[in-house]
């Protein structure tokens, strides 16, 4: 597999890369933009969710970023699939679904489920991890609590947390 993935982009290596860093490039600022927009517009527009505070028109934001975002990263997929296929391929081609409109039609489910798989992330990811450094920084309070009661040895007391939250 690897010498024929090296074989179909022999040559075409650094348009690749160039297209792979405007994508990434294109999302870092979108995202920044986005979030910007969302906490400097309305900062107090926020809710409590397992012990994490969020803005709710950031996340709106987030989803009109995902939907946007969508023609670009199927373009760039086009435009890959294209160079391997040893097809005619111009830079410009990445950003081709943005001209047509039944291409942005078919990049709207690609948007949808780019979204969902974004709650799933903050669903499996985010929230636990919240959860475990709420834990931990209880643990690491009551160490810094002994450090500068002057202690000769610490303790980690994990008693504090609570482990069946945890696992």
């Amino acid at each position: 597999i690897k010498h024929l993935a090296k074989n179909s982009m022999a040559g075409r290596f650094f348009s690749v890369l160039v297209i792979m860093g405007l994508q990434y490039l294109t999302s870092a600022l979108l995202v920044r933009v986005f979030s910007m927009l969302g906490t400097n517009l309305r900062p107090e527009a926020t809710f409590e969710l397992f012990g994490l505070t969020v803005n709710y028109i950031s996340i709106s934001f987030g989803v009109l970023a995902a939907l946007f975002f969508a023609p670009l990263e199927l373009g760039i997929c086009e435009y890959i699939l294209c160079l391997v296929r040893k097809k005619e391929v111009h830079f410009a081609d990445a950003f081709s679904w943005y001209g047509d409109f039944s291409k942005i039609a078919k990049s709207i489910p690609y948007g949808i489920w780019s979204v969902f798989t974004a709650v799933f992330q903050v669903a499996l990811f985010d929230f636990p991890m919240a959860y475990i450094q709420g834990q931990l920084e209880l643990v690491l309070k009551d160490i810094q609590e002994q450090s500068t009661a002057g202690a000769e040895l610490i303790i980690p007391h994990y008693g504090l947390m609570n482990g069946k939250g945890i696992l």
